[in-house]
């Protein structure tokens, strides 16, 4: 009877313990799997989030870059519809009074001149960087005046240092017409390439450590968000700038400092170039890492609750068999005082099973008692 008691109150702990050491290991495995995929969903997250702001960065720039040039061309064509109205032969102080009268009602604009039908300038808006007036110089071997004549509509030229200001601009040209239709020569405008800097600058504010660039058809820088000159460059020789084959593209490459980050490229339909939109690796990484410490900081509280939980539900569930091995150690101390416990409803059939055969062992023994306390009496 006492090893069946030991073996009963060691039975107890063990249950007791090999349940605490399950649920344990359940709920170790169930935080950590849900830790992990909880950090996978958050990485896809914050990927699918860093390429949906890139690619829409791009494409905004693309439309803005597009309506900058196209108002540029429309007030150009508007300033020749002027002049055809108002200073048909080109007279300088007709043309002053005309564009200087109007000029202020379209905003920014560029640099501009106005030339004969022998290319000839004959009014410009300012003088050229020396200081000297630009009246009266030959514009006739610009390539942009070339294909306007040829088109005989306005277009827009390619990036080329300007004779008055020595700096990049971007040309644009459009013819005029005397009253009968012939050609009377044609005023342009020279945009300033700070002025796409700036459009860079700011769409590229709300993108944490991003950067943009614009390349031209020939791979040149036109802007770059964190350049202040406005030297045209080269950068269309690196891979990452390669002009892709489709109007709008998104992947991870390495930048010409080496650095590694997710570009987003969108072409500019009215030009020709592309915007390339890119943000290094390292933001989204770091923004995974708190993510991460926060996620860790979370499992390490749900798992503490979920080991309290494990301890209460062992106790609970090893609570029949820890009665049983009481009831067994107060049997072995003195059967005649045993009570015998009523087994738990829900406890298993097998423990039900003991508590009943122990109650049987218990009965004999205060029945053998009786017998020998009966015989001692008799004698």
């Amino acid at each position: 009877m006492a090893e069946t008691a030991r073996a009963a109150l060691f039975s107890a702990r063990g249950f007791r313990t090999y349940l605490l050491a399950a649920f344990g290991g359940l709920a170790v495995t169930l935080v950590v799997t849900i830790g992990y995929a909880h950090n996978r969903r958050l990485e896809q997250a914050l990927t699918t989030a860093t390429d949906h702001e890139l690619r829409l960065t791009a494409e905004s720039l693309t439309q803005q870059l597009d309506d900058a040039v196209a108002f540029h061309t429309l007030v150009l064509e508007a300033f020749a519809a002027l002049i055809e109205a108002n200073a048909p032969d080109l007279d300088h102080d007709a043309l002053k009074r005309t564009l200087f009268s109007h000029s202020s009602r379209f905003g920014e604009i560029g640099v501009f001149y106005v030339a004969n039908a022998e290319d000839i300038a004959v009014f410009s808006d300012s003088p050229d960087s020396r200081g000297y007036s630009i009246e009266g110089t030959w514009y006739g071997d610009r390539e942009y005046v070339r294909d306007m004549k040829k088109a005989n509509d306005t277009v827009v030229g390619g990036v080329q240092l300007g004779r008055r200001t020595g700096a990049p601009g971007l040309p644009l040209a459009t013819p005029l017409h005397r009253p009968g239709g012939a050609a009377a020569g044609y005023i342009a405008e020279t945009l300033r390439l700070d002025q796409f800097q700036k459009i860079l600058r700011r769409a590229m504010e709300q993108v944490p450590e991003g950067r943009a660039v614009l390349l031209d058809t020939r791979g040149r820088v036109i802007a770059l968000t964190d350049r202040t000159d406005s030297a045209v460059q080269p950068f269309g020789v690196h891979p990452l700038f390669t002009p892709p084959v489709e109007r709008s593209t998104l992947r991870s490459a390495f930048d010409e400092a080496g650095q590694q980050v997710r570009v987003a490229t969108h072409r500019v339909p009215r030009l020709g170039w592309h915007v390339y939109v890119m943000q290094p690796t390292s933001v989204v990484e770091r923004q995974l890492a708190a993510a991460g410490r926060q996620t860790l900081v979370g499992a390490g509280g749900a798992l503490l609750l979920a080991l309290v939980a494990a301890r209460l539900l062992a106790a609970l569930l090893a609570r029949p068999v820890t009665r049983l091995a009481e009831y067994a150690r107060s049997a072995r101390t003195d059967a005649a005082l045993a009570t015998s416990p009523a087994p738990e409803p829900w406890a298993p059939a097998e423990v039900q099973q003991l508590y009943s055969t122990l109650r049987e062992m218990v009965g004999r023994m205060q029945l053998h008692a009786r017998d020998l306390e009966e015989q001692v009496d008799a004698r």
